[in-house]
């Protein structure tokens, strides 16, 4: 997606990577990927990895990598049942949590909001610096 490389400048995201890894993500059992279609084409997309909690392999998770939504469709039901189904398709496959995160440089703030609505608790933050 042309505009999600446009749109959010980081470093730690190379476009043609998350590209060719959505692609392999759509195959792989433990991964869920998910695409918004709209008049054929893709306006947003959504994919996490299932795995064992890393400081507690017993609990199972869905850590969410990348969730784009197109700006004209952020604000419309489809960004959230978007993320709905993500949620059920986790719940299916047995995850007990499932892990989200923002970006700060792309409404971060406003987006945690969302989540917090949704019953996510805030656990952590990261930071960055270039050295």
């Amino acid at each position: 997606m042309d505009e999600f490389s446009e749109e959010f400048e980081n470093p730690f995201y190379d476009p043609e990577y998350i590209r060719v890894m959505g692609q392999a993500a759509m195959t792989a059992d433990d991964v869920v990927a998910l695409h918004l279609l709209k008049d054929g084409k893709v306006v947003g997309f959504i994919w996490g990895i299932v795995s064992g909690h890393p400081f507690a392999p017993q609990v199972t998770i869905l850590n969410e990598m990348s969730w784009f939504v197109t700006k004209e469709e952020r604000n419309t039901s489809w960004s959230m049942k978007l993320f709905k189904k993500f949620e059920a398709e986790g719940k299916e496959r047995g995850v007990e949590y499932i892990i989200a995160s923002l970006i700060m440089k792309l409404g971060g703030a406003k987006l945690q909001k969302v989540y917090e609505k949704m019953g996510y608790t805030l656990e952590e933050m990261a930071f960055s610096k270039k050295v």
